[in-house]
C-alpha cells in the first residue's frame, strides 16, 4: 500500500487562523474561560500578522492574587 503525501499550504492554513471564523470561535472561548475565572478576569483578543489571538488576564488586585496563588486560569481550561 502506497504512503499518502500530504503538504499544507502556509498561506492557506495563515487564512484558516485569521478569518472571522476563527475569531468568533477563539472569542467565545476567552469569553467562557473568563466567566469560569470569576470576578476580575477579562477576555481580549489580538491580531498577529499569522493569526489572532485570545487571552485572558486578571484585572483586580484580588484575581491577580488568586491567579499567582491557585493557577485559576490554567485550571478553567483544564490545564492543572
Amino acid at each position: 500500500m502506497a504512503k499518502a503525501k500530504f503538504t499544507l499550504s502556509r498561506k492557506a492554513a495563515i487564512s484558516v487562523l485569521k478569518s472571522e471564523q476563527m475569531r468568533g470561535i477563539l472569542g467565545k472561548a476567552a469569553e467562557s474561560t473568563a466567566k469560569k475565572c470569576g470576578d476580575g478576569f477579562e477576555p481580549s483578543l489580538s491580531v498577529g500578522w499569522d493569526r489572532h489571538r485570545g487571552r485572558v488576564t486578571a484585572q483586580s488586585a484580588e484575581a491577580k492574587r488568586r491567579q499567582a496563588r491557585n493557577h485559576v486560569i490554567q485550571r478553567a481550561v483544564g490545564g492543572g
